[in-house]
């Protein structure tokens, strides 16, 4: 079973996939979101990194504010603005210019 997510930003839809798990940093700290989630409504950080895994293959989107709602085991992000990082690496650099920690 995959978790199927959709990043909406002002601009629309930016991202939508289904992965295996997802990772978020949220204003109460980092949360992880796997296939089956029960409804929650959650908010993001002023600016934080969103791992999506999917087969072993992890992507990366750099998240500005906002919030997000698993519902009825989708997971929306609403995010004000969304980008994609390249890499882990590029993820990691920016967690750290940010003072936070790699999700898992």
């Amino acid at each position: 079973m995959k978790l199927a997510w959709q990043i909406l930003t002002p601009e629309g839809l930016f991202k939508e996939r289904e992965s295996d798990a997802v990772y978020l940093e949220a204003s109460k700290g980092p949360i992880g979101i796997l296939p089956g989630y029960t409804n929650y409504i959650g908010i993001l950080r002023e600016k934080s990194v969103m791992k999506a895994v999917d087969n072993a293959v992890e992507r990366f989107y750099l998240l500005e504010g906002g919030a997000f709602e698993v519902k009825e085991g989708v997971l929306y992000v609403y995010p004000l603005k969304a980008s994609r990082l390249k890499n882990r690496e590029e993820a990691v650099q920016v967690l750290k210019d940010l003072g936070y920690t790699l999700l898992v």
